[in-house]
Order: C-alpha cells, then structure tokens, then sequence
C-alpha cells in the first residue's frame, strides 16, 4: 500500500474555474507594389492630328506616308484648321480615347476617309495645299510605331514613286512616345502579438479523512459538521460547514468546532483576519453584475469570480495599517492585482497611507477572489492560510501563481 492519495470516484472533488493568459500570434499577408519607375514604348494613343501641306503642285494626286507606311484611309480632307482648334476639350476629336480603337480606317462616325478610303489618291487644291486631320490609330494588332526622333508625315506626288525624283513633295515630323508605368508587386506578412485571457476548469480532489486538498491543505468535508477558523478578539464570523469543506478552509488560529450552517462565534483564537480586511460601505461585484456593500454579503451569496460565500468575519479593536488604493479602504497586508499585473501587498504600491478603522470586514468564498468598485482584484481572507509569517511576501507571492490567480509573476 503506498502513502499516496487516491483520486478514485470514491474521492470527492469540485471543479474551480481558473484564468490564465497567453500570447496568441497573429498573422496576415500584406500586398504591397513598388513604383519601378517609367519605360518608353515607340505607340502613341489613339489620336487625331491636324495636318497641312503646302507648296504642292495644284491638283495633283498625292499619297500621305506616316513613316513609311501609306497612310491614305486614316485621312480625312474635309476638316479645316479652325474645326479642329473650336473643337472643345472633351470633344472626340480632341480626345477620342478608346472610342474608335477598332476602327480599320478614318471612323466612319467623323465622315470616314476621303473618296471613300482603299488608300485613295488625296488631291492638292488649286492654290498647292493638302489639309485635313489623320487619326493615328493604337490597338494590339494594328498601330502607327514612333520614334523618339521623329516620324516622317509625309505627301508624295503619286506620278513618280520616288522622293527624290517626284515633281511634288513635302514633309513634317510628328514627335510622340508612349510610356509604361512599371510597378513591382510582392506580398509581404505582418505579425502581430496579443495578450489573451482564457479559461479552464482544474479538478481539485479531497482527502476523506483529513479533509485535505491539494491546493488549499486542511480544511474538513460537509460530512463532518465542523470546520476551524481563526479570527481575533471581538470576532464575529458567520459560516457554512458544506461550502467551507469543500473548499478546504483550514485551522489558521485557535478556534475550531463551528458547527451548524451558519454557526455564529463571539470570541476566541490567535487568528488575525484584520490583516486582510475592508473597510464598512467596500462595493463588491455579485455574480449578477450588481454592487454590494461588503456587510451586507452574506453566506451564500455569490460572487463575481470569486463563487458562493461560506464565510463572514466582523472583526473590532484591531490595529492595522490601512491604505486607500484607487478609493478602496484596505489593510495594508490585503494581496491586490496591481496596475501592472502583479499581485502585490497594498502596503507595497503606489497606494495612500489613511487613518484606521475600528471594525474590520472579511470574507472567504470558493475562488478566493473579490473583485471590487472599479475592477480591482483582491484576494479573500483565506489567503492568510499559506503563510504563517503574514509578512513572507514572496512565499505569499509564490502561493499566488501556484493558484494560477490571473497572472504569473515573473
């Protein structure tokens, strides 16, 4: 037979709810584009040019050229100069865009090319000119390429083939290059790290004999109709033997043998509740999200985190230190969840030193936790059990985390 204790189904046992935090990571993937800057491309857009020989022979044939390409049927003659500089701004013949981008020749909605397009002969007028406009057409299969030197716009005598030997001809240049937008596109992943609470439940089992867990040490089952609890003189201490065995209230001072369920005691013991007390009129928060002064809570009400009350202390006469921290009346040695996370004695934060009182209040509930005005976590008096010395801060401390009471203290 070993020594160990038994944790069987004949073991009686309770489930506590429990907090804890964790950093929980983050991720997403970001798309970002970076500008690369500008390429040059020999396409110009769609546009419509205003053009207009003179000098020619009169009445003679001619072919228009752009480039080196024959250019007749993008041309139209019928457009004088002052048609196209009245024209208005967002007229398509200022700006067509894409509005004739499939167009094979001059767009039929502008008149469509002179004599009717198949790259007819364009005709000088008598006094040797040749004018009109010339829509220089852009789509994937079918553009005028240009150069960042010019591009040769030209009319040709269509006698002679042949520049050097026609009997007329002239030329201009059109100046005009197309330019890409070149942007770089990668995806990159942002990290983000968060503090997150949780909860979880731990089963916490029950020496039958001894009344002994192993979180809380001593403390009887409800089956044996009597508790311990150590208070000062002038105590006054209200408690229910079931709750407080199974939550394991031990022998913490002189008095034991409270019996009945809810057993009041005058006077006794070497206890000191008053060392972690409240003042008179401390709001604490019920289960129900409502306030309660802390004389009014008696056993059996519930408690928001903290769970069910079984027990209740008045204590008078006693001589403590007490401190307001953030408008609660505290004694200094109450254990608080300070601004920083920490679990630390008042008397050790930024809390301010005040007169005493000469009645004390306490009370013990299943968690141990009493969350008050202002959430403000304090521990209950039941913490006074896992220490002998009340001023061992650090076996105190240490106690704390070993609860898991809402944060680990590094």
């Amino acid at each position: 037979m070993g020594n160990g204790k038994s944790k069987g189904k004949e073991m009686p046992y309770r489930q506590v709810k429990k907090k804890g935090y964790k950093n929980v990571t983050y991720s997403r993937n970001v798309v970002n584009e970076s500008r690369l800057g500008y390429t040059e491309i020999p396409i110009h857009r769609p546009k419509f040019i205003f053009f207009e020989f003179q000098g020619l022979r009169a009445n003679i044939p001619h072919w228009i050229f752009f480039g080196n390409v024959l250019v007749n049927k993008w041309c139209n003659t019928s457009f004088s100069l002052s048609d196209y500089t009245s024209a208005a701004r967002t007229s398509k013949i200022k700006e067509p865009g894409d509005t004739y981008v499939n167009a094979t020749s001059f767009p039929a909605a502008q008149g469509g090319p002179t004599n009717g397009g198949d790259n007819t002969e364009l005709v000088s007028a008598a006094d040797g000119s040749l004018k009109g406009l010339f829509y220089l057409q852009s789509n994937v299969s079918l553009n005028f390429p240009t150069n960042t030197d010019g591009t040769n716009f030209s009319a040709l005598d269509v006698s002679v083939m042949d520049r050097d030997e026609a009997l007329s001809y002239a030329a201009t240049k059109f100046y005009g290059m197309g330019q890409y937008e070149d942007w770089y596109e990668h995806t990159t992943t942002e990290y983000e790290t968060r503090r997150e609470k949780y909860y979880y439940y731990e089963t916490v089992y029950y020496d039958r004999e001894h009344g002994r867990d192993g979180n809380y040490g001593g403390g009887q089952t409800a089956s044996s109709g009597s508790i311990s609890i150590g208070y000062s003189l002038g105590d006054t201490a209200q408690v229910d033997p079931g709750l407080a065995g199974a939550a394991g209230l031990g022998p913490v001072g002189g008095y034991s043998g409270i019996t009945g369920p809810n057993a009041s005691v005058g006077s006794s013991g070497s206890g000191n509740p008053g060392g972690v007390c409240f003042a008179h009129g401390t709001l604490f928060r019920m289960i129900d999200n409502t306030y309660k002064e802390i004389q009014d809570i008696v056993v059996g009400d519930v408690m928001f985190e903290g769970g069910k009350v079984y027990a209740t202390i008045v204590g008078e006469g006693l001589t403590q230190d007490w401190f307001d921290y953030n408008g609660v009346h505290v004694t200094g040695s109450h254990p608080v969840l300070d601004n920083d996370g920490i679990w630390k004695r008042v008397k050790h934060t930024s809390a301010t030193e005040i007169q005493p009182y000469d009645k004390t209040y306490t009370l013990l509930n299943l968690n141990h936790i009493m969350v008050s005005k202002g959430n403000i976590y304090f521990t209950d008096y039941d913490e006074v059990e896992w220490v002998n010395d009340i001023e061992n801060d650090a076996y105190v401390i240490d106690k704390l985390n070993e609860q898991n009471l809402y944060k680990k203290v590094g």
